[in-house]
């Protein structure tokens, strides 16, 4: 594998699909003013290189979020463009800009209010499987999801997680890293929709490595359909249990 790959692989696959252990400090000021980490807790000692990787049985909680109406669907994205990329270690990357196969699909918005509102449920903590390059296979866990900031034209989003390379022979985690991603959704009319990401990347030891910037656009798959089971979920159950909890029983649809 060549030697940049492990570094920004994982910055690839993930942030675009939009956790603190702590409150650190930040640096890197991005859009409206929010920050990048300047560093994370380390990650847990079973996920680090040497250990056999576990699928861990997590409980995503119960949050939920109205969107707005231009963001309710599912999107489908084929290509990434990464703008900048800086290596904080002295590794040597691809010089931007440059652009990725990164084709995935992502859905916003489950569920609707009385009033129509359309409401995303974000799932995490979460944990999941893909295969990456040289028959490798990266298990992500996404820890916190949060709604920084939500406008009539775009909504900026902070996942952090952590991700481990393993191969599947035997199981071994071979390297696991942080994320920190810092998404920006924003309409571009025609059934567009565009992601500008900023992606740190931190160590198992919670030390910066790699800061990428780079945008993803996307087009409607699918309008917004409501779903009220999935993945052995009742989503239309928790979407009434959350406006209940949180003073919004006035919102619960008929």
């Amino acid at each position: 594998m060549k030697s940049w790959k492990v570094s920004f692989l994982t910055a690839l696959l993930s942030c675009s699909l939009l956790v603190f252990f702590e409150k650190p400090c930040h640096s890197d000021t991005l859009y409206g003013g929010v920050q990048h980490s300047e560093a994370v807790a380390p990650v847990p000692s079973g996920l680090m290189p040497g250990n056999a990787v576990v699928n861990q049985k997590l409980t995503p909680n119960n949050n939920w979020i109205q969107i707005p109406d231009w963001m309710a669907g599912t999107w489908q994205f084929k290509q990434e463009t990464v703008t900048s990329l800086t290596s904080l270690l002295g590794q040597k990357f691809p010089k931007p800009p440059f652009k990725i196969h990164n084709e995935f699909t992502k859905k916003f918005g489950y569920q609707k209010d009385k009033n129509g509102g359309i409401w995303d449920y974000l799932k995490v903590p979460f944990s999941y499987t893909t295969t990456v390059d040289d028959g490798l296979k990266a298990y992500f866990v996404d820890n916190e999801l949060e709604v920084l900031e939500t406008t009539s034209n775009s909504t900026i989003r902070r996942l952090f997680g952590m991700d481990s390379i393993y191969n599947p022979v035997d199981q071994v985690i071979t390297i696991t890293q942080q994320k920190e991603c810092l998404n920006k959704l924003t309409p571009m009319g025609d059934n567009l929709i565009r992601i500008d990401s900023s992606t740190k990347i931190f160590d198992m030891n919670g030390k910066p490595e790699v800061l990428k910037q780079s945008n993803v656009i996307g087009s409607l798959l699918k309008p917004y359909e409501q779903v009220d089971e999935e993945g052995g979920q009742n989503l239309k159950e928790m979407f009434v249990e959350y406006l209940q909890s949180h003073g919004k029983a006035d919102l619960v649809p008929m």
